[in-house]
């Protein structure tokens, strides 16, 4: 997204007006609300103050393991 903006900005810049391209929106949702439901209940559901850091860290592993294989499916 960067490199884009980049890319955009050197137009603006330098008035060359005969290679813009013009996007009308940015998708950047690929997965659909309820994918990471189940996720993001998990997560409202702990209290960090409440569980060992080793504990976090595992409750943490898990979630990447889980968000990893919603990704692939």
């Amino acid at each position: 997204m960067i490199k884009r903006a980049n890319e955009v900005l050197s137009v603006y810049e330098t008035k060359d007006t005969k290679n813009i391209f013009v996007q009308e929106k940015l998708n950047l949702d690929t997965h659909k609300e309820n994918d990471y439901e189940e996720i993001i209940d998990k997560i409202k559901e702990i209290n960090p103050l409440e569980i060992s850091p080793m504990d976090a860290l595992n409750f943490l592993y898990n979630l990447k393991a889980e968000a990893n294989e919603k990704d692939s499916d």
